[in-house]
């Protein structure tokens, strides 16, 4: 039989086929030698003869024993064979299993990446949608000031001074002129930097508690209302007023 050749020393040595070759060889205890034709030579063959008699029984022992040992030699030889088997499929599992190990890490850090990306692409669009909502805030105020403008025109008051008595249009002053545009304007401007209406009653609830049992709260300066909505839910009758009149009208 060949030996075995494994990279680096075995977890579990071969079996040692020396000394069962030795024990093969010297389990006899007396030599089978053919006897000669001279007096020393049948001298001796009695002599074997005689021991052999005599340590037949410990010879047949001894040839027991080397049999058992050369049977489970060939069974040690084929545990070894699969003990070698059994670590090199637990070495290629323990290779397999890192592979997979680093694959998974290279996974995890690409979905980190792919999460900072979107927290990024998040944090982007929640800017973009304040700054609309901000745009909106203005449009929607410049509307409710070209609305009141239509439904309720300023008339115009005749000059007494002129000659003509036909009456002449009235040139609204340039401070007049953009009054309800500066109102809405202030309107998105509180709604883009003083915060949204949701935000100013989270502020101003705090102050609920002063104003319990009471009725016929003046909220001067009152804004979008805020504190106004606060206390007519908790049945408290309250009035507000302010000079802007695009505030007036939210």
């Amino acid at each position: 039989m060949s030996e075995l050749k494994v990279d680096g020393p075995p977890a579990i040595p071969p079996p040692d086929r020396h000394q069962i070759e030795r024990l093969n060889s010297l389990y006899r205890i007396v030599d089978e030698t053919p006897s000669g034709g001279g007096l020393k030579a049948r001298l001796a063959s009695g002599v074997r003869r005689l021991l052999g008699r005599v340590l037949s029984r410990q010879q047949e022992f001894n040839a027991v024993v080397v049999d058992h040992l050369n049977r489970n030699m060939a069974v040690g030889v084929e545990a070894h064979h699969a003990s070698l088997k059994t670590i090199d499929w637990i070495g290629g599992a323990v290779d397999r299993c890192e592979g997979a190990k680093d694959e998974i890490q290279r996974h995890l850090e690409a979905l980190l990446a792919r999460e900072r990306r979107n927290d990024t692409a998040v944090a982007a669009l929640a800017a973009q949608h304040e700054e609309l909502r901000a745009a909106v805030g203005v449009l929607q105020q410049a509307a409710h000031a070209l609305r009141r403008a239509v439904e309720n025109p300023k008339p115009q008051i005749p000059n007494p001074k002129s000659q003509d008595s036909s009456p002449e249009p009235r040139v609204p002053s340039p401070g007049s002129q953009f009054d309800d545009l500066d109102s809405h304007k202030y309107v998105g401007f509180e709604d883009q930097f003083r915060g949204s209406p949701e935000e100013i009653r989270r502020r101003v609830e705090e102050y609920l508690p002063i104003f319990e049992k009471t009725n016929d709260v003046l909220d001067v300066g009152c804004g979008r209302g805020e504190f106004l909505e606060l206390l007519r839910e908790r049945g408290i009758r309250a009035s507000g007023i302010d000079v802007n009149p695009a505030m007036v009208e939210v």
